[in-house]
């Protein structure tokens, strides 16, 4: 693998990132994990085209969450935004995915509980 930095020089309009499976997850391991992303892509287009790369059913949600510290975005913020906060010290930027039955049962089991949860700057965050 390359480093960032060099894949940044190249690709300047590009965010290098690296996503993985949860490891509590059942979703389907997905085939490719490093990515070029555009930086004004939104995290809601981004996951379009990961939900696209596991061949999630419909009745399964995504939850695409940091690494770095299990932050979760919403879908309209744009990708470059979640670089500049959560990107690694080696320039990656590290996300990871698991589902969420949309009719009940949840496989989010590895993220932020739900009570523990809050907003700061359109970003869900674990309370201190």
């Amino acid at each position: 693998m390359k480093d960032a930095s060099q894949i940044l020089q190249k690709h300047p309009d590009r965010i290098p990132c690296i996503v993985t499976r949860s490891q509590r997850s059942t979703l389907p391991e997905i085939d490719k994990h490093n990515f070029l992303v555009p930086r004004d892509l939104t995290m809601g287009q981004f996951m379009y085209i990961i939900r696209k790369r596991i061949k999630l059913p419909e009745a399964m949600s995504l939850v695409l969450m940091s690494a770095k510290n299990n932050a979760m975005f919403p879908q309209d913020i744009s990708m470059s935004l979640v670089y500049d906060q959560y990107r690694h010290t080696d320039g990656f930027l590290y996300l990871i995915y698991t589902g969420e039955n949309t009719f009940g049962e949840s496989d989010c089991t590895s993220c932020v509980p739900c009570e523990e949860r809050i907003t700061v700057n359109n970003v869900v965050e674990k309370r201190p």
